[in-house]
């Protein structure tokens, strides 16, 4: 029978190896006294470097699930809505000065002349009757 490779030797010493390997390792450890030795030194050399590390009790690392502090969500999610509304705030302010247009202090007038009479051909203009409508900024009408 045909001896099993030192690299599948490693693979069942560092518990590497599939099911099937695993298997085959052991049944041929069985028959084969010089591939049994070669394992078992492996398997001593291993022990003595976890020993030495310090690690010989722990067979698997755990690594914990990490989970953000609840405390620490709710500040984020408190600052990103007081952004929001600050924001917000900010832009509606700021669209109010831009489309709110101050009344300007002097008046802006609208003349328009009507002749209440007849109007007299031979008569020069400074002459005929006349009424003056004035309407202010306001909207407000005042008639002359």
């Amino acid at each position: 029978m045909r001896c099993i490779s030192d690299e599948l030797i490693q693979k069942f010493v560092d518990k590497e190896a599939s099911s099937k390997e695993s298997s085959i390792v052991q049944s041929h450890l069985t028959t084969c006294s010089k591939c049994a030795k070669k394992v078992e030194e492996r398997q001593f050399t291993a022990n003595r470097i976890k020993e030495l590390l310090g690690s010989l009790n722990k067979n698997e690392v755990h690594v914990p699930v990490f989970q953000e502090p609840e405390y620490q969500r709710k500040a984020f999610n408190f600052h990103l809505k007081k952004i929001v509304y600050v924001t917000s705030a900010a832009c509606l302010i700021i669209l109010f000065f831009i489309f709110h247009q101050k009344s300007n202090d002097k008046i802006d007038f609208i003349y328009s002349y009507e002749i209440e009479n007849e109007y007299n051909a031979n008569l020069p203009l400074s002459e005929q009757e006349m009424v003056i409508e004035i309407i202010d900024s306001k909207g407000k009408l005042i008639k002359y």
